[in-house]
């Protein structure tokens, strides 16, 4: 269950928490260019935060279709 009572509220949640994928991925190309993590490690890093945004991106997405397909009604809780 989710506290969030709209579609287009969860979408919101989702673009908060894909600005802080690419807040994560921007701290760590600041630790690559200070030499506090080496090439393997950063390239490693941006897979992993690159397939995560992509998600995130498409649960987004997805919410904001079902919002304007629900005309932003509240979730029926079950």
């Amino acid at each position: 269950m989710t506290s969030r009572t709209s579609y287009k509220e969860q979408a919101h949640y989702s673009e908060i928490a894909y600005g802080s994928a690419i807040e994560v991925y921007c701290a760590f190309l600041l630790s690559y260019d200070l030499e506090y993590i080496n090439q393997q490690q950063m390239d490693e890093i941006k897979v992993r935060i690159f397939e995560l945004s992509n998600k995130i991106n498409s649960l987004k997405n997805s919410q904001y279709q079902r919002a304007e397909l629900f005309n932003n009604r509240p979730i029926q809780k079950k």
